[in-house]
């Protein structure tokens, strides 16, 4: 997904869970457990 209207689409179809270059560009698995560790308790969604 890499538009807001793809995002509102998915909301709209009941996907509470999506990935794409709207939300993250991709990185390494170091980096991915960092970035997960760091957001922890922080509220879902763009």
């Amino acid at each position: 997904m890499e538009t807001r209207e793809q995002l509102a689409a998915l909301r709209v179809a009941g996907c509470e869970e999506s990935q794409g270059y709207l939300l993250i560009n991709p990185m390494s698995a170091a980096h991915l457990h960092e970035w997960v560790h760091s957001r922890r308790g922080q509220s879902r969604g763009a």
